[in-house]
């Protein structure tokens, strides 16, 4: 953080001097560099060893330190895109703050200054960046001397992928009825619904009773609600099963 130091300084003319804060340590005027960077160290005895006419004392602030930087996600629950809330904090010159996503910077002290984010949000100190990928993100925050904080946060619950019909069988249950069972797969948020009517109504479970000569649309939902390419299928009649029995004891 920056600091509010008394510091004396001794000039043959009084100078003038910014109170403001400052981001590196600038002379004030008509006082030699060397003397200013003395005084933030000796205490003189005016009386001996310098001859004055004006003694000057007052507040230098220096802050050399970026904000303290907070990363935020929306969720880590599976979801299609994380918004990143990035908090900025300084205890030094404060704001105004900028912000930047810098993942695919190389040269963050080559960015322009009209590339940084100006905050956007009710408080002065957050700006709110959205992914919809996974990986590691680089945000980086400014105050108001543009002293730079970066952080990284990892984000590794997107949902990216569509779900994928395996299989849709037809198969009969032991009243003879014609049952069609989807067999899906999906490696994230994985398959929570089932649709076969391509879509317009959903039920949580696999399998449907149809009737024969029906063709039907298949697809299926994930967790966060991508949906899956569309299977269609016929279905046939019933199938008829013969029993013989065979007695081993005539063999």
């Amino acid at each position: 953080p920056g600091t509010d130091t008394t510091y004396k300084l001794v000039e043959a003319n009084q100078p003038s001097v910014d109170n403001n804060w400052q981001a590196t340590i600038k002379p004030p005027q008509n006082v030699e560099k060397e003397l200013y960077l003395r005084a933030k160290y000796w205490t003189y005895d005016y009386n001996r060893n310098v001859d004055i006419r004006y003694i000057y004392t007052g507040p230098f602030k220096i802050d050399t330190k970026g904000p303290e930087l907070t990363l935020t996600p929306s969720t880590t629950e599976w979801t299609k895109s994380v918004a990143v809330t990035a908090v900025a904090e300084d205890y030094g010159v404060g704001g105004p703050y900028t912000f930047i996503d810098a993942t695919n910077i190389v040269d963050i002290d080559a960015v322009s200054n009209n590339d940084w984010n100006n905050p956007i949000s009710a408080t002065p100190e957050t700006h709110t960046y959205v992914y919809t990928s996974n990986g590691t993100k680089t945000i980086y925050a400014r105050d108001g001397l543009e002293n730079k904080t970066s952080k990284n946060i990892t984000i590794t619950n997107i949902d990216d992928k569509i779900p994928e019909i395996r299989n849709v069988h037809q198969e009969q249950d032991s009243e003879g009825n014609i049952v069609l069972a989807v067999s899906a797969y999906d490696s994230q948020s994985r398959v929570k619904e089932y649709s076969f009517d391509g879509g317009n109504t959903w039920q949580t479970s696999n399998k449907k009773i149809v009737t024969a000569g029906e063709t039907i649309d298949v697809v299926v939902k994930d967790g966060v609600g991508w949906i899956s390419e569309t299977k269609q299928i016929t279905t046939v009649e019933k199938i008829e099963y013969n029993y013989k029995i065979i007695d081993k004891k005539k063999q």
